[in-house]
């Protein structure tokens, strides 16, 4: 490095960056991709419109991390994301809770059922 550049550089380019979050792509997850939002997951299905999908970004839902293991997610019911999927704006909300208790209580039965067999 030159003096010239070291001097007329910003002192931020010699400190250690901080990583930025990789920006969220915009565009509409193909069918079958594995979204994930705190505990849950979610596969996107056919008839997913770009509006929902710009909900449910909104609400925290990004596609699944490479690399990451799907099944430490709790899986929300296939029927509710197809209900999901063809319900109104104003729906989404109580049925995206219903999935989310559904996927609670499967998780909570699963534990029950391991505990007695063993």
């Amino acid at each position: 490095m030159s003096l010239a550049r070291f001097f007329t550089a910003p002192i931020s380019s010699f400190l250690p960056g901080r990583r930025s979050a990789k920006p969220l792509s915009r565009r509409q997850p193909p069918i079958g991709t594995t979204l994930c939002c705190n505990q849950f997951r979610m596969t996107v299905q056919a008839g997913f419109s770009r509006d929902l999908w710009h909900w449910l970004v909104a609400q925290g839902w990004r596609p699944l991390p490479e690399g990451d293991n799907r099944y430490r997610y709790r899986a929300v019911p296939s029927n509710v994301v197809a209900a999901l999927v063809d319900a109104a704006p104003e729906e989404r909300e109580r049925l995206l809770a219903l999935g989310m208790r559904r996927a609670l209580d499967q998780a909570q039965g699963a534990t029950k059922g391991e505990r007695v067999a063993a």
